[in-house]
């Protein structure tokens, strides 16, 4: 899976709200990855600006996917612009790529 800038900012976005902003321990439902494992993925996605070679798991493509239906379902759709840059339907577009990436990769 190619990822832009923009998508690389989004991520970064969601990992920020999510996992540091809203708290794993906080959220309703029970999240399906650790603030470590996430933190070690975003590390990862931030650094393939400077790689040819970069390439997503099957689990890491999974985990970038949950953080964004996370980020979806946390903020209000006022939210986004303000506190990512991107307004929801960019990151909506942006899962939506992602879940694609998913079914074919994983599946």
């Amino acid at each position: 899976m190619k990822l832009s800038e923009e998508d690389v900012d989004i991520i970064v976005g969601a990992y920020r709200e999510i996992v540091l902003g809203t708290g794993i321990n906080k959220l309703d439902e029970k999240v399906s990855y650790t603030k470590t494992e996430s933190e070690q993925l975003v590390d990862k996605i931030e650094n393939k600006r400077d790689s040819d070679d970069f390439s997503l798991s099957c689990g890491e493509i999974k985990m970038v996917r949950n953080l964004l239906t996370d980020l979806l379902r946390e903020l209000d759709a006022f939210e986004f612009s303000t506190r990512l840059g991107y307004e929801m339907d960019e990151v909506f577009l942006l899962f939506k790529r992602v879940k694609k990436a998913v079914d074919s990769t994983c599946y």
